[in-house]
């Protein structure tokens, strides 16, 4: 019987690297306190043969679960996971992440025990150093309460990068973002921590072909409607 005590759902694209779907589901499970209210949510390109069995490989031992479908633009691919997720706290996650401290998800839980109405982007450190510590979130947690308002976990548009910097700049407009030591360490090419693969290449190809820093530039009246909406919503919740 699958496990309905679900706290964490750890939302995860990927694409061909069975490798570090691995080593991310071990490390968020071995470092977990409470590994048994953990699921992870892979979404897998319908042509990725290799990551598919992967997952079916980690599902006889860990909690995993996986979406097989077309291959969309990378910030939809969290809301797809979103729609599957169990947990009331959701990451954002990738498959060159390590979690790096144990009891990660406790400290993640306390702090979001400390927001009475769950509204905050929570998040660890990256160990990239690329900004302030404590400054930007490359990878961070969201309550469905925050989800939900604003109608989506990422807004499905960008076909590389930009999902984090989208959920720091709204958590920065409402003053509810928030750094826990915790170390999610990002296993990037730019910080010569992996190669540069055929997916990264891809990915940067899509960034310039899209023009994906102009669209996030474009979309600022709607980063400002979601801070409003969950605005409205931490007013209410306090009456």
């Amino acid at each position: 019987m699958a496990n309905k005590d679900i706290t964490f759902s750890i939302l995860c694209p990927t694409r061909k690297r069975p490798d570090s779907m691995e080593r991310l589901t071990k490390s968020i499970f071995n470092m977990a306190e409470n590994p048994k209210k953990v699921e992870i949510i892979f979404y897998i390109d319908s042509d990725d043969l290799e990551s598919k069995e992967k997952a079916d490989e980690l599902k006889q031992e860990y909690e995993i679960e996986y979406i097989i479908g077309e291959r969309i633009v990378l910030s939809d691919m969290w809301n797809k996971c979103y729609n599957r997720a169990r947990g009331s706290i959701c990451f954002q996650g990738g498959d060159d992440i390590i979690m790096r401290t144990q009891g990660w998800d406790t400290q993640i839980a306390a702090k979001f025990d400390e927001i009475d109405d769950k509204i905050g982007f929570v998040f660890g450190d990256d160990m990239s150093r690329g900004h302030p510590l404590g400054h930007f979130g490359t990878h961070g947690f969201l309550h469905r309460n925050w989800i939900d308002t604003a109608g989506y976990f990422s807004p499905s548009c960008f076909s590389c990068d930009w999902g984090d910097t989208w959920l720091n700049d709204i958590a920065k407009m409402i003053n509810r973002h928030y750094f826990v030591p915790i170390i999610t360490e990002h296993m990037h090419p730019n910080l010569q921590k992996a190669e540069w693969d055929q997916v990264h290449l891809d990915r940067l190809e899509r960034g310039k072909k899209d023009n994906v820093e102009q669209k996030y530039r474009d979309l600022y009246k709607e980063r400002v409607e979601v801070a409003d909406k969950l605005l409205k919503f931490i007013k209410e919740f306090k009456k």
